[in-house]
């Protein structure tokens, strides 16, 4: 590269005339390098911006966690994977199971007060239902000719399982009233 071009250079980089990129490049023996650093020396040139670099970790607004925004653009775009999805659930299902409670009360016959009998977490009746429902359904439903009740209470909104129990101990009412009705 001859003298003209690495004035040319120097010029165009360095924003200062050519009488200035000349007399630098003199001084640093036709370095262009070391031309910019002595402009940068006699304030002709800004200095880059300092970068700092560091290994301690700092949260900062402006960064933002790489994982958690791939992991909700996956989860908007419904790219996400079978196995995050069915942990999703999996997990979702286990807090619902473990807030919620079925109560078991029975009518105090001295006072007409209910009695809560006990109360079992719905995992609890999960895993009996799923193990031996064809004992639990005739267990409960000859329980509610004996004045057991059945309510379930939690964190959730159970008033739809509520009703239907009520309804059930309503129908069990009914049918021992009939029952025990005088001809």
């Amino acid at each position: 590269m001859d003298e003209l071009e690495k004035v040319e250079r120097l010029r165009e980089k360095a924003n200062v005339s050519y009488e200035e990129a000349r007399e630098a490049l003199k001084e640093a023996n036709g370095d262009l390098l070391d031309a910019m650093v002595i402009l940068e020396k006699q304030g002709k040139v800004k200095a880059p911006a300092q970068e700092q670099v560091t290994t301690s970790y700092e949260q900062k607004r402006e960064y933002t966690d790489v994982v958690k925004t791939v992991a909700s653009s996956e989860e908007a775009s419904g790219t996400e994977p079978f196995g995050v999805k069915f942990k999703r659930f999996m997990k979702k299902c286990w807090r619902y199971l473990s807030v919620n409670f079925l109560s078991v009360t029975k009518k105090d016959k001295e006072n007409g007060m209910e009695k809560e009998v006990f109360k079992m977490p719905l995992w609890g009746v999960a895993l009996i239902a799923l193990a031996a429902w064809h004992v639990m359904i005739p267990v409960v439903i000859i329980s509610l000719f004996f004045g057991i009740r059945y309510d379930f209470i939690g964190e959730n909104n159970m008033d739809p399982a509520n009703k239907v129990m009520n309804k059930a101990a309503d129908v069990t009412d009914s049918i021992k009233d009939e029952f025990n009705k005088p001809e």
